[in-house]
């Protein structure tokens, strides 16, 4: 992670040589920094880098063979796309972060003694927000990546993964 922002991947500005550079560096930005904080918030840790010390932008969400040295091809009709699943688990894991920013801080408050463990106060305005964010991230997974419910069979837990052609 050092290295990638030595080389300036977490900078929007990162130009590359040509589309493939770009989002190459876009896509090996955001998954080193996903890892980093995933293994930050297990170790119960800091974040290595916060949400204000960058802004790239998230990869695209096109195949591999869509992107050439000079141009991108977008495909209206394509129904999958691997990097649409990888930017999907990256938005979960910034309400996560978020989660844990607003409803569970490291430090917590302390009470009014100053003895025991931290409590928390936690906003309730916070916590609708981050409800209804979570809402429409659900309704926003891309075709392949839900998970749904079914109920006229006996599948693994109840559950079936959507099939798509």
């Amino acid at each position: 992670m050092s290295l990638v922002l030595r080389i300036g991947l977490h900078q929007s500005i990162f130009q590359g040589d040509g589309f493939i550079a770009r989002e190459t560096g876009r896509r090996v930005f955001w998954v080193l920094r996903l890892l980093c904080n995933t293994m930050a918030t297990a170790c119960i840790m800091p974040k290595f880098l916060n949400d204000e010390d960058c802004d790239q932008e998230m990869p695209l969400e096109v195949d591999d063979t869509d992107i050439e040295k000079t141009r991108v091809l977008i495909k209206s009709n394509k129904t999958f796309c691997l990097t649409a699943g990888s930017n999907t688990y990256i938005r979960l894991y910034m309400m996560v972060e978020q989660v844990i920013r607003h409803i569970y801080p490291v430090q917590g408050i302390k009470g009014g003694s100053g003895k025991g463990s931290p409590s928390y106060k936690i906003n309730l305005a916070k916590v609708e927000k981050l409800e209804s964010e979570l809402r429409h991230w659900k309704a926003s997974i891309p075709i392949g990546y839900t998970i749904e419910r079914d109920k006229a069979s006996a599948n693994y837990l109840g559950y079936t993964f959507r099939t798509f052609h």
